[in-house]
């Protein structure tokens, strides 16, 4: 009788992994394989791959192997070969036979060996990764064998020729000579022998045979002339323009030396050379005089306005032409009236005189002064500059010619501005004398042309006679309570003139516009024509003909009738 197979949960039963432990298992196997390597390659004799001894590739052999492809490398290639010793001012050659190289073998290989075997068994195995990328020259520097004392005496006499001691730089002022004597400093110069010997023998470590020493070189401290200067010089200054100040600064005598030059001088001496520079006074090359002259010798423009006699108003000239003389533009500098004048006020000594107020004549602080801003402003025209604020007056002047006034009035801040576009410096110089109101601008020409200035009278705007008849007065009483003023609308022109007199260019300056005021004349009984003239008009007139509009030039209207021939002021 057959025995039963029993299956039953014994053919179900699934075995279990444990994981982690395999994982430890295979890094403990690794670990020990990295660390058998690097056992072995401690206890290996064979050298590291691309390890080079005098030029020779020795990696992957033994020591005796290696030993025997450097000898005959030795025998074949030093044999014979002088060795060339480069110095910063000479060169040497040693020679071969009495330089006796020769290699401590031993030694040499066991450098070889050794080689990347440092440390423990990790960092062995590093080295040993990183010899097969990149070549290693062992340094058996200490392992070649050469007649020092030949090596040694040749560097000594070298070393006894160029051996220098340091001396630093010096200075000595004799203050009865008023000489200084400057001493350029001389460098500590050595040539270390035993570092010489070492450097012939790495070059022959690595099959080469040449090789470079440098001097061992102590510097002297540089010659420093700036704080002797700034103790015992005085430095010449030339005369300058400040724009800060707008002043020009006078001109001093120096007294000492040329500090840049003798600088240079004391940089490019030779070691140990003595120069001498004498201190004496120093005169400047730019003066004062000569720079005023030179920025403001030339009279660009100017214009002389006679004025009223009237006390009052003579002295609100003269305050306000004191306060403009003397002042100075720098290049693009806006001139302002009133921010040189300032307000018009009693403390300042301004005097009440006529003003134009609203169409009316009534007295006022400082009546008067556009007198000296329409001057400023004919100036401004003849110069040529660049005009940035001007308004005419309500009513035609005469102390300049029309279209070439300018009005200013402080509480409408209505100003008069110009902008000094020479690129200089511009001087305006402003005073009352002798009945005139004289304005000058110097400054420094840089063109070839002259400005002429015309004006042409488009239209007229005649004023008309008012006539108030008041009974309380005398019979045939006649008197005029509002001076007239004809209304103009004038175009004002500026020429462009060559040297020759012959116009360059003309162009249209501005347009101005006066009213025109009628006279009131108030009359007594019996006084009032019967036939009034024909420009009277009733006590209530009509309202004023406003002038043509301005955008229209007439100049160049075919149609305009009022073409009269420019008139030149």
């Amino acid at each position: 009788m057959k025995k039963k197979k029993y299956v039953g949960k014994r053919q179900n039963k699934v075995k279990k992994v444990n994981t982690p432990l395999i994982i430890m298992g295979v890094l403990a196997a690794a670990v020990v394989a990295v660390a058998g390597s690097g056992l072995f390659l401690q206890n290996s004799s064979v050298i590291y791959p691309n390890v080079t001894i005098c030029g020779v590739d020795v990696g992957g052999m033994s020591a005796k192997e290696a030993q025997k492809v450097v000898e005959k490398t030795i025998s074949e290639g030093y044999d014979g070969k002088d060795m060339t010793v480069t110095l910063p001012d000479r060169t040497l050659t040693l020679d071969a036979d009495l330089t006796d190289v020769r290699l401590d073998m031993e030694k040499a290989m066991k450098s070889a060996v050794s080689y990347g075997r440092e440390g423990n068994f990790i960092s062995s195995l590093v080295s040993w990764f990183d010899c097969r990328k990149t070549s290693y020259a062992v340094d058996i520097s200490d392992a070649f064998l050469v007649n020092e004392d030949y090596v040694r005496t040749t560097a000594q006499v070298v070393a006894e020729d160029v051996a220098t001691t340091m001396q630093d730089s010096r200075m000595v002022y004799d203050e009865t000579t008023m000489q200084l004597a400057v001493t350029v400093g001389v460098r500590g110069v050595k040539l270390d022998v035993e570092k010489f010997l070492q450097s012939v023998k790495s070059a022959y470590s690595r099959g080469e045979f040449q090789t470079k020493v440098d001097y061992d070189i102590t510097l002297y401290n540089p010659v420093n002339l700036t704080e002797f200067y700034l103790e015992h010089c005085i430095p010449v200054k030339n005369a300058a323009y400040d724009p800060e100040t707008k002043e020009i600064t006078q001109e001093q005598q120096g007294f000492g030396f040329d500090l840049e030059a003798a600088q240079q001088q004391v940089n490019m001496a030779k070691e140990g050379e003595t120069l001498i520079f004498p201190l004496k006074v120093i005169e400047p090359t730019i003066f004062a005089e000569e720079l005023t002259n030179e920025l403001f010798g030339t009279l660009l423009a100017k214009y002389n306005s006679p004025h009223t006699v009237n006390w009052a108003r003579t002295r609100n000239l003269e305050l306000a032409a004191a306060a403009i003389d003397g002042t100075v533009l720098s290049p693009d500098e806006v001139f302002s009236f009133n921010g040189i004048v300032g307000e018009r006020t009693a403390e300042k000594g301004y005097q009440s005189a006529t003003v134009f107020v609203g169409g009316n004549s009534e007295p006022g602080l400082g009546g008067g002064v556009c007198q000296v801003a329409s001057v400023l402003y004919t100036v401004s025209l003849y110069a040529d500059l660049e005009i940035v604020q001007r308004a005419p007056h309500t009513f035609v002047v005469d102390y300049v010619p029309m279209g070439m006034d300018a009005a200013i009035y402080w509480s409408t801040n209505l100003d008069y501005q110009f902008r000094n576009n020479t690129g200089a410096p511009l001087l305006i110089r402003c005073d009352v004398t002798d009945g005139f109101v004289n304005v000058y601008f110097y400054g420094t020409d840089h063109t070839d042309t002259s400005v002429k200035m015309t004006y042409q009278v488009v239209q007229t705007y005649p004023f008309k006679d008012v006539y108030q008849m008041d009974n309380t007065k005398p019979e045939g009483y006649s008197e005029v309570i509002v001076t007239p003023y004809t209304g103009y609308y004038v175009i004002t022109y500026k020429h462009q003139m060559d040297a020759d007199g012959n116009e360059v260019s003309k162009k249209k300056e501005a347009d101005s516009w006066y009213s025109k005021r009628d006279r009131v004349t108030v009359v007594g009984p019996g006084v009032l024509p019967e036939d009034p003239p024909a420009n009277s008009v009733p006590v209530n007139p009509d309202p004023v003909e406003p002038p043509v509009d301005p955008s229209t030039d007439p100049s160049t209207d075919p149609t305009n009738p009022l073409e009269p021939d420019p008139v030149e002021p």
